[in-house]
């Protein structure tokens, strides 16, 4: 996966298109069917908090496996399980589940070849089951086992093992700096780990995210713009453009560490107007702002912060309307701003206030509040335990 194509700028999504997340808290729910809602009330909550994640609640059958599998250990429900499937629950039973919460991640449990290795592999370090990682081949198993786990847990991110020369360039570049695995590297090449070992780690964890260290220059650039603070490394920068890394150092740091995210430095005039809009308020910078409009500028700052950091995510602020029910509603309770609303609508604004906000924080996700009958569904599931509303709703 190329980090110059995939790790760039995050667009804004079209309004009134809701996100759908492919694994978020509560995922998997559509309350606009009564006997969806009565499976669901009836299965309960996931154990402390986030909803069951990727279940159909919608079948009988499904229900009756969900609750014969039990629930995953402290939270999160069992991820990217099939319960409809007998042979699929005994497999997910034998498999056991992963360790300190989360389930298995990207397992596929129908196969029992599969599950040998699954279990022949062993856990992930400190929990969450080991991620893209594919259990069926043998020699990718002896090469998961080899390369040893990612320090202090998550298992490795985005490496592919069944490839000697892969493994033997992950085990030479060394684990990255306080868990978490290297994120987006390709380390099939000599080149790019020569570059990756050169470049340094990020400071305090989680390897460099979105950069693409299979250029000399990109690598320059990089070290020249020095890390970003507290960690994390640069997301969503593109280095090997001398004028976007001279943008760069002259927009300054975000604030507490996490680089600019979904910024484009390489026009003058969006630089001048990120400085205009001034940080994020405790870090992490501006998420989906669209900073090369003069209008656009006006608004992010009339609608305020959000509330104890993190910029709006995914608000559309080119639209005086949209910036008007945005302040109606008001803030998200505890930060974060409201993902995924629609508010140029006011039948919508009129609903997100009347479903009340999300206990403890975050906003309601993805949920579409422009149907009565979908609100009335949304109120009497009640929340999802532990706040964080209700994600991929109808």
């Amino acid at each position: 996966m190329s980090a110059a194509t995939t790790d760039g700028f995050l667009p804004i999504p079209p309004m009134g298109t809701p996100k759908q997340s492919t694994l978020s808290i509560g995922e998997g729910h559509n309350y606009n069917d009564a006997n969806t809602l009565a499976n669901v009330k009836a299965s309960g909550p996931s154990p402390k908090g986030g909803g069951h994640q990727g279940h159909s609640f919608n079948d009988v059958n499904t229900l009756a496996n969900v609750k014969a599998s039990g629930p995953s250990p402290k939270g999160g429900g069992h991820q990217g399980h099939n319960f409809n499937d007998v042979n699929t629950l005994a497999n997910v039973k034998a498999s056991g589940p992963s360790p300190k919460g989360g389930g298995h991640h990207s397992h596929n449990f129908n196969d029992v070849n599969t599950l040998a290795n699954v279990k022949a592999s062993g856990p992930s370090p400190k929990g969450g089951g080991h991620h893209s990682h594919n259990f069926n081949d043998v020699n990718t198993l002896a090469n998961v086992k080899a390369s040893g786990p990612s320090p202090k847990g998550g298992g490795h991110h985005s490496h592919n093992f069944n490839d000697v020369n892969t493994l033997a360039n992950v085990k030479a570049s060394g684990p990255s700096p306080k868990g978490g695995g290297h994120h987006s590297h390709n380390f099939n090449d000599v080149n790019t780990l020569a570059n990756v070992k050169a470049s340094g780690p990020s400071p305090k964890g989680g390897g460099h995210q979105g950069h693409s260290f299979n250029d000399v220059n990109t690598l320059a650039n990089v070290k020249a713009s020095g890390p970003s603070p507290k960690g994390g490394g640069h997301q969503g920068h593109n280095f090997n453009d001398v004028n976007t890394l001279a943008n760069v150092k002259a927009s300054g740091p975000s604030p507490k560490g996490g680089g600019h995210h979904s910024h484009n430095f390489n026009d003058v005039n969006t630089l001048a107007n990120v400085k205009a809009s001034g940080p994020s308020p405790k870090g992490g910078g501006h998420h989906s702002h669209n900073f090369n409009d003069v209008n656009t500028l006006a608004n992010v700052k009339a609608s305020g912060p959000s509330p104890k950091g993190g910029g709006h995510h995914s608000h559309n602020f080119n639209d005086v309307n949209t910036l008007a029910n945005v302040k109606a509603s008001g803030p998200s309770p505890k930060g974060g701003g409201h993902h995924s609303h629609n508010f140029n609508d006011v039948n919508t604004l009129a609903n997100v206030k009347a479903s009340g906000p999300s206990p403890k924080g975050g906003g309601h996700h993805s949920h579409n509040f422009n149907d009565v009958n979908t609100l009335a569904n949304v109120k009497a599931s009640g929340p999802s335990p532990k706040g964080g509303g209700h994600k991929g709703c109808c």
